[in-house]
């Protein structure tokens, strides 16, 4: 398990080392849910962040005046042997859209896409709010530019239960929108 701080400087470090334990032959276990390049490219960066509570002397010495500070950090887990295949990774908190909630995921097949989410399925945007790095079914099915996803969360934690999500892929040029037909 190799940690970073979530600077730009830290993902250059632990990009390196993925390249390097790949080619030595480990097996990534998280978050990366493929072995082929990286799709962040420089000077993009992905990172997460974790809620960690300050005591009375830390909140003191920084001058702080909130009881808690968001501690941004990235990670990666290898294995030696192989790893169960994972369709997706969530790599970012979820972003407030018109339609709902969106995702941004890194895929198996190394592509980067974003999901969005219903805000009425109250569930899936419930699952979805959670840290970033989870595992994200993905179920192909209505076209080659739209799927139907389904969280999946992280055993032994969370239940069965499913919602439902709508995957695209980003937009080439421009805001355009591409919109999945209900399916039955």
């Amino acid at each position: 398990m190799l940690v970073e701080p979530g600077t730009p400087t830290g993902f250059a470090r632990l990009r390196a080392a993925r390249a390097a334990l790949i080619e030595a032959g480990a097996h990534l276990a998280a978050p990366c849910p493929h072995a082929l390049a990286c799709p962040v490219l420089p000077p993009g960066w992905r990172h997460f962040s974790v809620r960690v509570q300050r005591s009375r002397d830390h909140r003191a010495v920084k001058g702080a005046e909130v009881p808690y500070e968001d501690e941004p950090f990235m990670y990666l887990a290898v294995t030696r042997a192989p790893t169960a295949p994972v369709s997706a990774r969530i790599l970012s908190s979820p972003r407030r859209a018109r339609a709902g909630l969106t995702l941004r995921l890194c895929r198996r097949d190394g592509a980067i896409a974003d999901a969005t989410i219903a805000t009425r399925d109250k569930d899936a945007a419930r699952r979805a709010r959670r840290r970033g790095g989870r595992r994200l079914a993905v179920r192909d099915g209505l076209s080659a530019t739209t799927r139907s996803c389904f969280p999946r969360a992280n055993p032994p934690f969370g239940d069965e239960r499913r919602g439902r999500l709508a995957c695209r892929k980003p937009p080439p040029i421009g805001n355009r929108v591409i919109r999945a037909a209900p399916s039955a």
